[in-house]
């Protein structure tokens, strides 16, 4: 169990966060997807609810299968599927591993599908953390289409005062915008809160 008891994750109004296990994801998803569509309509962006609903829930069901603390979708507006997602996890010390580092850290979420990852140390306000940032190779979803170019950021942060590290992973697939995505990732991860 982790000894942290508050953790807020705030992200930019044009996320939407993913409801708890205990929410209908047919009722969330029709709701969130007029939301949009109103949003998007709004902006001057014909939209369409149905391709919106079933992006949702689609989403919100593979999420659910990591059970993350937090998860929120980027979808700015006119688009029918979401560009990024943000997951926070936490991960406490156990016998396998008394005590969570940011070495450990970096070892545990660096791949080098494309070369080793740029890794950073920084100080964000919950505390020390380790910045990872990624491109990863995704299998496709059939033989004949090719693998699928994953950009990732992550941080894994050691809140002051705790033995737990608070993970905040977020990735995308859409080509051109990554720097976009890292500014916003890089000012979550500022905001985030944690506390003992």
């Amino acid at each position: 169990m982790s000894d942290l008891n508050l953790l807020s994750v705030l992200v930019p109004e044009d996320w939407v966060t993913l409801p708890g296990a205990g929410t209908s994801l047919s009722r969330w998803s029709r709701a969130t997807a007029e939301e949009l569509a109103a949003r998007g309509r709004a902006a001057g962006h014909p939209m369409d609810t149905k391709p919106l609903r079933a992006d949702l829930k689609a989403w919100a069901k593979d999420s659910r299968s990591r059970a993350p603390l937090s998860a929120s979708l980027y979808y700015p507006d006119g688009f029918e599927e979401a560009l990024a997602l943000v997951e926070v996890q936490v991960f406490v010390p156990d016998e396998t591993l008394p005590v969570i580092t940011l070495d450990w850290l970096a070892e545990t979420f660096g791949a080098s599908d494309f070369g080793p990852p740029e890794v950073t140390r920084v100080e964000v306000p919950t505390g020390p953390a380790v910045r990872i940032r990624q491109n990863l190779a995704m299998e496709s979803a059939g033989r004949r289409t090719p693998g699928v170019l994953r950009e990732t950021l992550t941080y894994g942060m050691l809140p002051h005062g705790s033995t737990s590290a608070v993970m905040l992973m977020a990735s995308w697939s859409a080509p051109g915008v990554a720097g976009e995505l890292e500014a916003v990732v890089d000012e979550i991860a500022r905001r985030l809160e944690a506390s003992v």
